[in-house]
């Protein structure tokens, strides 16, 4: 009896030491990195460029609040953000009944064509956007398929 639970222990010992040196093996663990008072400019939206002549922009402040230019108009709100995670679309099923979602001001800007349309869909996909990195002086949001990338603003 003795026997077989050392030779249990070692088992058991030996997956604990494989599993150990495994999750190591050559993976570096990303530090989580925030997003608290940074500014980004938009450098390419879903692998293009964006059109117009005021930029994109997204800034985080020292809270929860984000603020930017849109291309047209400004827009801001609440964000939550963890290291990997990012949530600015905040509805009933979220757990801070307070929080509010990202809103923007309703300006016209008839030119160049296409800056309403590119406008839009980018609100939309920063709405959906559920994950983000951090490398060097580059900020990539993506929410499935669409990216968002974005260089550093330094004050």
């Amino acid at each position: 009896m003795q026997n077989k639970i050392t030779q249990l222990g070692t088992v058991i010992l030996g997956i604990a030491l494989g599993s150990l040196l495994t999750s190591c093996g050559g993976e570096t663990i990303k530090e989580s990195v925030s997003l608290k008072g940074t500014d980004w400019q938009l450098v390419s939206f879903n692998r293009n460029r964006p059109i117009g002549s005021r930029p994109i922009t997204l800034s985080f402040d020292g809270g929860i609040r984000l603020s930017g230019n849109s291309g047209c108009n400004r827009y801001g709100g609440q964000s939550y953000h963890d290291g990997k995670y990012l949530n600015l679309d905040f509805s009933a099923k979220d757990s801070d009944k307070n929080a509010a979602p990202l809103f923007s001001t309703k300006m016209y800007c008839p030119s160049p064509a296409g800056l309403m349309n590119q406008e839009r869909e980018y609100l939309a996909q920063l709405r959906a956007s559920r994950r983000y990195s951090v490398s060097g002086d580059s900020l990539t949001i993506r929410d499935g398929a669409n990216t968002l990338v974005y260089k550093r603003i330094q004050p």
